[in-house]
C-alpha cells in the first residue's frame, strides 16, 4: 500500500509543471502576444467630423425604425458636426434640421458622440 501511494505522489510531482500556463501566460499559445503594447497605448483610430455624421446618420436611420422620430428625418443630410467641451469630456455633435416637422422645439435634432465615436445621446435641444 505504501509502495501506491508513494508512486501516485511521485506521478502527481511528476505531472505538475505539464499543467502549468503557456507561454502565453494568459491561455494562449502564442508567446509574442505578451510583447504587444496594452490596450491603452495603441493608436485609436481617428474621428472625424465626416466619420461624425456619417455615423449620425445611421443613428437617425435607428431612430426612424424605432418610431422615435418621423420618417421625414431619412433624407436630410447632416448641417454641420462641432466638437465641444462640456463636463471637460471633448465631445461631438451633429446637427440635422427639418423644416418638416411642425413643433417648432422638434426642427432641429442633435446627435451626441463621445470623442471617440461612441454614441451618447440624441436629442432636440442639443443639451
Amino acid at each position: 500500500m505504501k509502495t501506491l501511494i508513494c508512486s501516485l505522489m511521485l506521478a502527481a510531482a511528476v505531472a505538475t509543471p505539464v499543467l502549468a500556463h503557456p507561454p502565453g501566460e494568459d491561455g494562449r499559445h502564442d508567446a509574442s502576444v505578451r510583447f504587444q503594447a496594452p490596450v491603452a497605448e495603441r493608436p485609436r483610430p481617428v474621428f472625424t467630423a465626416a466619420s461624425a455624421q456619417a455615423k449620425a446618420k445611421t443613428v437617425v436611420g435607428t431612430m426612424i425604425d424605432r418610431k422615435i422620430v418621423g420618417a421625414s428625418w431619412r433624407t436630410l443630410t447632416p448641417l454641420k458636426a462641432e466638437r465641444r467641451e462640456k463636463n471637460g469630456a471633448r465631445e461631438w455633435v451633429v446637427t440635422f434640421r427639418n423644416d418638416r416637422e411642425r413643433a417648432r422645439a422638434k426642427k432641429n435634432l442633435y446627435v451626441v458622440f463621445t470623442e471617440t465615436g461612441e454614441y451618447k445621446a440624441a436629442n432636440h435641444t442639443g443639451v
